[in-house]
Formats: C-alpha cells, sequence, structure tokens
C-alpha cells in the first residue's frame, strides 16, 4: 500500500480542531459526528457549512436545538484505519458516548468523508463497500444507536484519473452504501485549482 502513495501531504495530514464545548447540561442539543478523511475533516471546521448544516437540521426537525459538532475525521485516512478497533474507530466512539453521556444531548447524525486515500489502490477499493458496511453497523452497535442516521457522502469530481484509477468505483460504492442510510453527492463539485483534492468552502 505504502507503495501506492508517493506523498499525502496534500490530503491534510493535520489533526482536526477541538470540538466546541457542550451545551450546559441540560439543555437539549443534537450531537453530530463527522468522521473520514480530510475533505471531511475541513467540512468539520468550517463555520459556514456547520451553520447550514444547523439551519437545515432544525428545519428538518421542528425544532432550534443546537448542535455539538465532533470532528473526528484524520487527513489522509485509509478505510482500514476506522475498522472497529482500530484507533480512529475508537477515539469516534469514545467521543461520541462521552458527548451522549452530557445531559440533554440527543443523537443528530454521522457524517462519513472518505475515499480520495483508497482511489489508487484496487484491494481497497475492491472491498470498500463491505468495509464501510461493517464499520457503520459496528458503529451503531457500539454507540447503542441503531437508527443513528449514517450520511455517505459521495466524492467530488476525479481531480487525477491516471493517479487515482478507482475514484469512480468508490464513487458507486458510496452511493449503494448511502442508499441503505443517507447518500448525499458531491460528484458535481471540483476542488480549487491550486489544491486540487479539496474541496473550497463554497
Amino acid at each position: 500500500i505504502t507503495a501506492n502513495f508517493k506523498s499525502w501531504t496534500e490530503m491534510g495530514q493535520t489533526g482536526p480542531e477541538d470540538p466546541p464545548p457542550p451545551p450546559p447540561s441540560g439543555d437539549a442539543h443534537y450531537v453530530v459526528l463527522i468522521i473520514g478523511q480530510s475533505n471531511g475533516m475541513n467540512w468539520g471546521n468550517n463555520a459556514s457549512a456547520k451553520a447550514q448544516f444547523v439551519t437545515d437540521l432544525q428545519a428538518a426537525m421542528g425544532n432550534t436545538r443546537p448542535v455539538v459538532f465532533l470532528n473526528k475525521a484524520i487527513g489522509g485516512s485509509a478505510i482500514s484505519t476506522w475498522a472497529p478497533g482500530q484507533g480512529n474507530y475508537n477515539a469516534a466512539v469514545t467521543a461520541w458516548n462521552a458527548a451522549m453521556a452530557v445531559p440533554g444531548a440527543v443523537p443528530g447524525a454521522v457524517i462519513w468523508w472518505q475515499g480520495e486515500r483508497d482511489s489508487p489502490n484496487c484491494a481497497a477499493a475492491a472491498l470498500w463497500d463491505d468495509s464501510l458496511r461493517v464499520i457503520i453497523s459496528s458503529l451503531k452497535t457500539a454507540v447503542q444507536q441503531p437508527g443513528l442516521p449514517v450520511v455517505v457522502t459521495e466524492l467530488f469530481t476525479n481531480p487525477s484519473p491516471t493517479q487515482r484509477p478507482y475514484w469512480a468505483l468508490i464513487q458507486r460504492w458510496q452511493r449503494e452504501v448511502g442508499s441503505e442510510n443517507v447518500a448525499v453527492s458531491a460528484a458535481d463539485l471540483v476542488g480549487t485549482a491550486a489544491d486540487p483534492v479539496h474541496l473550497g468552502s463554497a
């Protein structure tokens, strides 16, 4: 696997910012967990993106509860690092359980954005859909929320087809797994000119 990845510094190796403190004990609030790699990490750190999500969630739910975002996405992470028992998975479960222990916490959703890292790798891409199904099923069991909505984001436009030949296959898996949960497509979006593997704020 290492041989297939010349450099992943462009995928955002820095960790996510610490999540904001939870609302005061007793105040009803939604908890939303963000996991995956750098585009998820960047989205989770983007104030305007989060604000729009809050507005849409409140409108859908018919209330004005605040939202606590737990940004546990890790730049450059392969799907294998999110398998049950791995460090990224364990950290996400721990963060969710801690947030849900705060009085007033209400399950909101999990946002999954990952796949860029695995798009050059045939073996990883071939098993990507099964891998994500295991992650989602195990996560729901681990946090004791069988009905927890999981938003699966379809990758955006392939920034480098020659370097990432299995991008379209992962997009297919994302649509299929998303159809069993919640699917959101970014396939018509493109990265920034200076940084084609990352989406801009807009």
